[in-house]
Order: structure tokens, then C-alpha cells, then sequence
């Protein structure tokens, strides 16, 4: 069973339309407090793919550390949800 379901995936593609769906994946599940050990296990992959997987999202968004980009991954969610709300609340003219 995923652990993010192809419904929330779709979201995440739009809030980070620029990184494919493993980098999302990792990125999620490191911003909501998985280890980097439990992502490798729960990914079937090395601890040091995670770190590299990490490290690629960190110069990509210009980020001085894994917990930074937990920040700005919360953030950026937060933001794209109260946009899609402000756009589903104005009256249609």
C-alpha cells in the first residue's frame, strides 16, 4: 500500500510541477518526519540514495539544510492550498 495515494500525488505534481514524482515522494515523506533510514526501507532503496535524493532538493531550491526544506516544503503546500480555496471561493462573473 503507497503511502501517498495517486489522488494526493496529483496534488503534490501541481504544488511541485518541476521535480518528477520520486523526488516528491522523498520530499514528502522526509517534510511529514520520516527518517531517512525508514524512507530507504519503505522505498526498497540505500540510505545514501535518499541523502543524494535530498541533497539534489536542497541545491535545487537553493537550501541550506534538509530542515529547511521541510519549511518551505510545508509552506509551499500551505500556500497552493489557500490559493486553490481563494479560486474555488470568488464568485464566477
Amino acid at each position: 500500500m503507497a503511502i501517498i495515494d495517486p489522488i494526493r500525488m496529483e496534488i503534490l505534481r501541481k504544488v511541485f510541477p518541476e521535480i518528477n514524482d520520486i523526488k516528491i515522494e522523498v520530499f514528502t515523506l522526509f517534510a511529514f518526519g520520516m527518517t531517512i533510514r525508514e524512507i530507504s526501507v519503505y522505498r526498497n532503496t540505500t540510505h545514501q540514495a535518499v541523502y543524494k535524493t535530498l541533497k539534489e532538493l536542497c541545491d535545487q531550491y537553493n537550501s541550506p539544510s534538509n530542515e529547511a526544506l521541510k519549511t518551505l516544503y510545508i509552506t509551499r503546500l500551505a500556500l497552493h492550498s489557500f490559493l486553490e480555496l481563494r479560486i474555488e471561493l470568488t464568485p464566477e462573473q
